[in-house]
């Protein structure tokens, strides 16, 4: 702040005096104070987020103008700034002076993934223990998430494996969980089929069979 006048100084003594004119100029050099708080921010869908310089401002004064926010630094964050972050808001006092103060931002990740299904088909196998059990990339139909690679993901079950009880169509439910802890769910079926022929074991006595005549046969 800069304001000028002109004023008239006279200096006398006993026997005269003199005057002369000076310009008497008045600057506001103080730079304002400011306080800063400290912001969590959550992460959009797409893994992105950003703040303003109120987002972290409390509060501030200044002896003659008002206070200005300026700007805060770092503004935007991403998924590799999950955590506490260290951002500089700048203020002014609209008179040439600034003032800067800290504060942490804490970047959150609360976004659920997006889980997407697909329906499979399982053959019971011809060995022991004659069951099948299935794997989250086996059901993953392309579930996605804002922060957590697809290959990242956790895929669990309520139920995941199956057996000549099974028989037939199966529907599960499918939870898919990203590295923040945060989960969604979504539904499928499991078609569980056996293809396997059945296996004869031990002897055939000679019998009659519609016409056909079976000699015994030697056990394997």
């Amino acid at each position: 702040l800069y304001l000028s006048d002109t004023v008239r100084v006279t200096v006398s003594d006993k026997y005269r005096s003199t005057s002369c004119n000076s310009t008497v100029t008045v600057v506001d050099a103080i730079a304002p104070t400011v306080v800063c708080k400290n912001a969590t921010v959550n992460l959009n869908s797409s893994g992105i987020a950003s703040i303003v310089p109120a987002d972290v401002y409390q509060s501030g004064s200044d002896n003659c103008g008002t206070i200005n926010l300026v700007s805060v630094s770092p503004s935007s964050f991403d998924c590799s700034d999950i955590g506490n972050n260290n951002v500089v808001l700048t203020v002014n006092d609209g008179h040439g002076n600034t003032a800067t103060c800290n504060a942490v931002v804490t970047i959150v990740d609360n976004s659920p993934p997006n889980a997407v299904c697909k329906n499979i088909t399982g053959n019971l196998p011809a060995i022991p223990p004659y069951t099948v059990t299935i794997s989250g990339p086996q059901v993953d139909g392309g579930s996605t998430d804002n922060c957590t690679p697809n290959g990242l993901l956790v895929f669990t079950f309520d139920k995941n494996t199956f057996d000549c009880s099974n028989i037939g169509v199966n529907s599960i439910v499918m939870t898919v969980t990203d590295q923040a802890g945060n989960s969604s769910t979504c539904n499928a079926t499991v078609t569980i089929v056996d293809n396997t022929n059945p296996v004869i074991t031990g002897s055939i006595a000679a019998t009659n069979i519609e016409g056909c005549n079976f000699s015994a046969a030697p056990a394997p």
